[in-house]
């Protein structure tokens, strides 16, 4: 089945995208795909779009979500552990992306995140935070917009590749580019590898809230063009699916190490003085030792050290704190820290193209200065039982 998958895209959203090329309106096309306003759900769909995009846009906007409480549900562990889930994008999904010796070759020959490496993961992170940040599956929000672009965008890569006159691509040996079997790959780092992460990094969520979060990105998928066969039931099908892609692609290759390597020395160069190492550390923290050591990420104790310290202080916050508001402060508080140095290096203070919702980023931001001390006290007491 996934071999068959290998040569299936996505049907709609690659229709849309061929009449827009066959009717010389990609000029168009491209200027919607790359308009850094936000848009909300129930905005207008620009009249000056393509036919063929419009008619896309209004068809799948439709998709049918899970029971608002479970939205909801899922909201709140991402506005209780976002950081943490930003985090797992780019020590945990990426590199592990960039494991697919298959996959990583259509993101290694669209330049992905070797040119303005900072931009591409802040893009990332936008749809993530629109589509899980308040009411960003519904009217007011922005996840169904923005799900939409991806899924169209997407189509225009694989239009592209598939019609390079120069450089061919082989889909007998590699799929078709951003086949099936890569977009269940890709819905699995969105939804079963946070979990995954958030239980790696030892934070306290409930069974039915992370299923919640599970559901909710499921349902995402369908709009992202996953066949819905290629779509798991639970948390413990999509292990099962990870573990039957991860045998089947992961490979070590050329393209995946030059991406791990650009991944890391921009993370490294963006992150607070003295941290450096940190990523590095929760890479090999996610990662298996196997697909790390095919990424030529780095052995080093002391990263790996590092990234401990913060993780189990983290664990300690989140698990023995009664105040709610201490979760995890110190990773929020070093994840924030690193989205302050990347938004520096790439445009200033400002970013037309990156928002964080600025109800959760006061929340994340956590208590005010008159509350550190009751942080730091805690904070001794559990440095000291560990001496």
């Amino acid at each position: 089945m996934l071999d068959a998958m290998r040569l299936k895209g996505d049907a709609p959203a690659d229709a849309a995208i061929e009449a827009v090329f066959a009717g010389g309106e990609a000029e168009a096309a491209q200027a919607f795909l790359t308009l850094t306003r936000l848009t909300n759900n129930s905005a207008p769909i620009p009249s000056s779009l393509p036919p063929a995009m419009r008619d896309f846009l209004e068809t799948t906007a439709a998709q049918p979500f899970p029971d608002p409480s479970r939205i909801e549900a899922a909201e709140n562990l991402f506005a209780d552990h976002g950081p943490e889930i930003l985090s797992t994008l780019g020590c945990y999904a990426l590199p592990d992306a960039y494991a697919a010796r298959k996959g990583v070759k259509v993101l290694h020959r669209t330049a992905y995140l070797t040119k303005r490496p900072t931009q591409r993961i802040f893009r990332t992170m936008q749809m993530i935070l629109d589509v899980m940040g308040p009411g960003g599956l519904g009217p007011g929000g922005r996840g169904i917009r923005t799900t939409q672009k991806v899924r169209l965008f997407h189509a225009t890569i694989r239009y592209e590749i598939q019609n390079d006159p120069i450089d061919k691509w082989d889909c007998s040996s590699f799929g078709v580019p951003i086949n099936q079997e890569d977009l269940a790959g890709t819905l699995l780092t969105f939804s079963y590898l946070a979990i995954d992460g958030l239980r790696k990094l030892g934070a306290n969520i409930t069974s039915d809230s992370a299923a919640a979060f599970f559901d909710a990105w499921c349902a995402v998928g369908k709009l992202l063009g996953v066949l819905p066969e290629m779509i798991p039931n639970n948390l413990e099908e999509a292990a099962e699916l990870k573990e039957l892609i991860t045998r089947r692609q992961f490979a070590a290759s050329d393209e995946g190490r030059d991406m791990t390597k650009a991944l890391i020395d921009m993370l490294k160069e963006n992150c607070p003085p003295g941290l450096t190492g940190v990523p590095v550390g929760l890479m090999r923290l996610f990662l298996e030792e196997k697909t790390a050591d095919s990424l030529d990420i780095p052995e080093s104790e002391l990263d790996e050290h590092m990234a401990r310290i913060i993780v189990d202080i983290a664990k300690f916050i989140d698990r023995d704190l009664e105040e709610s508001h201490w979760q995890a402060m110190i990773f929020r508080r070093y994840v924030l820290n690193l989205l302050e140095h990347m938004i520096k290096s790439e445009a200033g203070p400002h970013l037309d193209y990156f928002q964080i919702p600025t109800d959760l980023h006061k929340l994340w931001q956590g208590p005010d200065s008159s509350s550190k001390e009751g942080l730091w006290k805690h904070l001794a007491g559990w440095v000291v039982s560990r001496i």
